[in-house]
């Protein structure tokens, strides 16, 4: 999960990625709590999930916690290096 500037200034798309699939799952606009809860997947998917990569948002951490009850959250080195 990760946010993408999607027009000059601050305008942002929230981008759900399946790595291992190569494939966006879901594109929502902002990068707010509200955007995490609008990701579409069913509740079946939710639980399947066993990692996500975000970088230290806390919406995407709070969001995770509501959503995917059973996945760990990985964040990624870039972000763990600044």
């Amino acid at each position: 999960m990760d946010e993408k500037n999607f027009h000059a200034g601050q305008s942002y798309v929230q981008v759900l990625t399946d790595t291992e699939g190569k494939r966006v799952l879901d594109v929502v606009e902002n990068r707010d709590e509200k955007a995490v809860n609008e990701v579409c997947l069913t509740e079946g998917q939710k639980e399947a999930v066993e990692a996500i990569s975000m970088d230290f948002w806390v919406p995407y951490i709070t969001g995770t916690g509501l959503h995917l009850p059973n996945a760990c959250i990985v964040h990624d080195k870039f972000h763990i290096m600044q």
